[in-house]
C-alpha cells in the first residue's frame, strides 16, 4: 500500500496544477494565490510574465478594455491601452504580438463579452503613424490591423493620396519590345504606401487591378 501513495499523488498532480493554471471564469488573474478579477495593473503584469500562459493574460487584459467583470474610468482605459501600444512597439514579438491581439479582440463587435471597446482602429493607425519607416514589417502590420478593426476609410484615403510607383525591375527578362519597360532604379518589391494600402484594398471597388498591382507592386519568380 506505501508504494501506491506515491504514485497516486502522482496521478493527482496534473488535476491540481490545471486548477492552478486555468481560471474558473476567462480573463480572471491569479493574485497572492487567489483567482481575481482582472484590473489594468494585473493584467498588464501578466502580460509581461513569461510565467503565465499568454493566452491566460490576453484573456485578462480584453476583459478590462470590454469592462467584462468591472466599469473602468476612460482615464484608466486610456492610460491601459497606451500600456499595450507600449508593448505593441516592443522588440519581443511574442510580446507586441500578444499586445496586438489583445485590442483586436477588445473592439471585437461580434463578440459577445462585456463592451467593444471603441476607437481600436484609431489605435492601430497612430501606432503606423508612429513609424518612422511605414514600410517596415510592424508598420504594415498595424495598417493591416487598422484595416481589420473599422479603419477600411483611412486606408482607402491613403491610397487614394499616394502615388502609384512605376512598373518594379524583375531583372533582365527580355523587356526590349515592352511599351512600358520597368525602372530598374524601382527593384520588386517597392517600398510604397500605394503598394501597402493597395495589397488591403485588392479585389474591391477602391482597390488596384490586380494586373497593375504584380506589376508595380510584387517580386515574381525569375
Amino acid at each position: 500500500m506505501r508504494k501506491l501513495m506515491p504514485i497516486l499523488g502522482l496521478l493527482l498532480l496534473p488535476a491540481s496544477v490545471c486548477a492552478q493554471k486555468f481560471p474558473p471564469r476567462q480573463g480572471m488573474v491569479m493574485d497572492e494565490g487567489e483567482w481575481r478579477t482582472p484590473t489594468a495593473t494585473l493584467a498588464l503584469r501578466d502580460l509581461r510574465s513569461s510565467d503565465v500562459p499568454k493566452e491566460n493574460a490576453r484573456a485578462a487584459a480584453v476583459a478590462v478594455l470590454r469592462q467584462t467583470y468591472s466599469s473602468h474610468t476612460q482615464a484608466v482605459l486610456a492610460a491601459f491601452v497606451d500600456d499595450l501600444v507600449e508593448l505593441m512597439r516592443s522588440e519581443d514579438r511574442l510580446l507586441s504580438h500578444a499586445a496586438a491581439m489583445v485590442l483586436y479582440s477588445a473592439g471585437d463587435t461580434e463578440d459577445t463579452g462585456g463592451i467593444p471597446y471603441s476607437g481600436v482602429a484609431e489605435v492601430f493607425i497612430e501606432v503606423y503613424e508612429s513609424y518612422e519607416d511605414r514600410h517596415s514589417r510592424k508598420a504594415k502590420q498595424a495598417l493591416f490591423d487598422a484595416f481589420h478593426t473599422g479603419g477600411q476609410e483611412y486606408v482607402r484615403a491613403l491610397f487614394e493620396a499616394s502615388e502609384r510607383p512605376p512598373r518594379c525591375w524583375q531583372g533582365p527578362q527580355g523587356h526590349i519590345r515592352d511599351p512600358d519597360p520597368p525602372d530598374p532604379s524601382n527593384p520588386c518589391p517597392p517600398a510604397s504606401t500605394w503598394c501597402d494600402a493597395g495589397l488591403l484594398l485588392l479585389d474591391t471597388a477602391h482597390g488596384p487591378d490586380r494586373a497593375q498591382y504584380n506589376a508595380r507592386c510584387v517580386k515574381r519568380r525569375i
